[in-house]
């Protein structure tokens, strides 16, 4: 079946033939050609589905249409639900993801809001580079005048060894504005596999000009997935994820050594573990995690209790777009804040991305940065499960 699917010529032909079919029925008997073209519409459908593992006719899809307009009708003025943003990306695509987002309550550098991200578009790993943008009214973000777009070089991957920077984070502490990052080499020429992390950090005291990498952590062994550090008591704490699915804790007195790891436990929540955030508001820790299928949760801990968090929801965000509704669409590591009376999160989705003309060419490509913006009592209204 594939083979066929892919042979361009075998399928011109079946085309062909079964449009001339179609043709005799309807002038035989136009019942025959309806019920002929209802068939024919159901074979498409399982090819699409058993194939590429896209439904064209997707019904919890065309339901998220009718959620989603629900939710942006009941929501203030003043509120977003799932609004796209614009961001602008050194590659020019705009495609984005790994947003990373802090606030502070005076200007920092003439600007109130800062974003780190990865630039994937066409999950292209070497466009995977920490890139830095700014705002003063938390949705439209610019590039920052005077700094290097990406901040780090461009890696072009020829090679066997597949290098590339991911899971942006921002620390800031001591007026300096740390932008953390992971470095990854990956060599598929061998099994099983051989994969290598580091943690890396470039500081700013300007907000232009960044201090040459530093490394931070080097440890065989270990993936460091979405990591991000808060302080508390003068004990920094290092949480990540791993490569079996599982979320995990340390913590240091110099952000250099660092303690063994502990397992981090979430009440109401026994699944797999993918990519995530975690930040401390009014003395008690937040996290937004994405689990291994695709899901967003939303827990809080107290700030006494850093191993442990509790209230998990599940998060109901329900994107679509013109290009995505026969299609399967889901969320990626995102970023969120505190904003006075409101919480906001930054939620990138990806979506099918369809050549009608070029069958093979179906395939996840296309990444859409959206910005959700709720007072606190209508976020556990709307958008918890």
């Amino acid at each position: 079946m594939k083979k066929i699917l892919k042979n361009k010529n075998i399928m011109l032909i079946l085309l062909i033939i079964d449009l001339l079919f179609l043709i005799f029925l309807f002038m035989k008997c136009i019942l025959f050609g309806i019920i002929y073209l209802i068939c024919n519409f159901i074979i498409i459908l399982l090819i699409f589905k058993l194939h590429f593992n896209i439904s064209i006719l997707n019904i919890n899809k065309i339901k998220n249409i009718f959620k989603t307009k629900k939710i942006r009708k009941n929501i203030d003025i003043d509120e977003k639900y799932l609004a796209k943003m614009k961001i602008d990306t050194f590659d020019g695509s705009g495609g984005t993801t790994h947003p990373y987002v802090i606030k502070f309550d005076k200007l920092y550098f003439n600007y109130k809001y800062y974003m780190v991200h990865t630039p994937y578009d066409n999950h292209n790993v070497s466009l995977e580079n920490p890139s830095l943008c700014v705002s003063n009214n938390n949705i439209d973000f610019i590039k920052k005048e005077g700094v290097n777009d990406p901040l780090l070089s461009i890696i072009n991957n020829k090679g066997k060894i597949l290098q590339y920077y991911s899971d942006n984070f921002i620390f800031y502490e001591n007026n300096e504005l740390q932008v953390w990052y992971r470095y990854t080499e990956e060599d598929k020429s061998i099994k099983p596999y051989k994969l290598k992390n580091q943690i890396y950090r470039i500081i700013t005291k300007d907000g232009i000009n960044f201090s040459k990498p530093e490394l931070m952590i080097d440890e065989d062994g270990i993936w460091y997935l979405s990591p991000s550090i808060i302080k508390i008591n003068n004990l920094y704490y290092l949480y990540y994820f791993d490569k079996d699915y599982k979320f995990y804790v340390k913590n240091s007195k110099d952000l250099k050594n660092w303690s063994s790891p502990n397992e981090v436990k979430i009440d109401n929540y026994n699944g797999k573990y993918w990519h995530g955030e975690v930040k401390v508001y009014n003395n008690e820790i937040y996290t937004l995690f994405l689990s291994k299928d695709y899901n967003l949760y939303f827990c809080k801990s107290d700030i006494n209790t850093p191993y442990n968090f509790k209230e998990c929801s599940k998060l109901n965000f329900n994107y679509y777009d013109k290009c995505n509704i026969y299609g399967n669409a889901h969320p990626y590591k995102s970023s969120f804040i505190f904003d006075d009376e409101y919480i906001i999160f930054y939620v990138p989705f990806v979506v099918n991305k369809i050549n009608w003309f070029k069958i093979k060419g179906i395939k996840h490509t296309k990444w859409t940065m959206t910005y959700t913006k709720l007072k606190k009592d209508n976020f556990n209204k709307h958008v918890k499960e």
